[in-house]
């Protein structure tokens, strides 16, 4: 995928005119968002989530006031279809003293499904940051149908296997993987190391979820 200057345009996110911005918004779920089986996960819809349920609190308060959510929950109730067109709506269901609890909930426009729910914790913060910067740039609809779903794996091999092959470079990584800098390094008998380096692409231009600044993380599982 041609190299994007934010989340928006790397996830084919695009702004709803007429709503405030960030609160409505919608996504085109390509093949250049797959993971390494072809399918299509929580990590392609997650920034959807999380954008529109904090950019509700963000509206509720007065023009330019900093926040940012301190906590996030999300459940998939369905599976994303590839290809679908999902549309992401936040709530503040309720807000006290500069905190505020939202909900967002991300449906598919063809079926009605709802694929993720999200409930967050959001709040006010000192620093002044102005108002959220509009980024309305998007991929193609070319770059999103069509990049190439991988290869899918042997049935036959076990989890830690098809582990070992995204460690060793035998399994290639799906689109999705690529897009958010993640990889797995190492896998041990009762471990997996993933290293996070993201990329220009994930900046959080609008600070909307607290977070580290390194630029590297990585994260061992057991």
């Amino acid at each position: 995928m041609t190299a994007a200057p934010d989340p928006l345009a790397a996830l084919a996110i695009s702004a709803s005119p007429g709503e405030p911005y960030g609160t409505v918004l919608r996504q085109h779920v390509g093949a250049g968002l797959v993971d390494h089986r072809g399918e299509v996960g929580l990590s392609a819809i997650a920034t959807l989530a999380e954008m529109v349920g904090g950019s509700s609190f963000y509206h509720s308060q007065p023009p330019g006031t900093a926040t940012v959510q301190s906590r996030l929950s999300l459940s998939v109730p369905e599976p994303v279809t590839l290809g679908a067109r999902v549309t992401g709506r936040g709530r503040v269901v309720g807000a006290v003293e500069g905190h505020g609890t939202t909900y967002a909930e991300l449906v598919e426009d063809t079926t009605g499904a709802v694929v993720c729910s999200a409930t967050g914790r959001a709040v006010v913060v000192s620093r002044a940051t102005g108002e959220i910067p509009r980024r309305d740039a998007v991929a193609t609809e070319s770059e999103m149908l069509g990049a190439s779903l991988p290869e899918t794996p042997d049935p036959a091999l076990t989890g830690r296997e098809i582990l070992l092959g995204l460690a060793d470079g035998t399994i290639a990584p799906g689109p999705i993987q690529n897009v958010l800098g993640m990889a797995v390094t190492a896998v041990g008998e009762s471990n997996v190391v993933v290293t996070a380096t993201p990329g220009p692409a994930m900046a959080n231009q609008a600070a909307s979820v607290a977070r580290s600044d390194l630029k590297t993380s990585t994260c061992a599982c057991f």
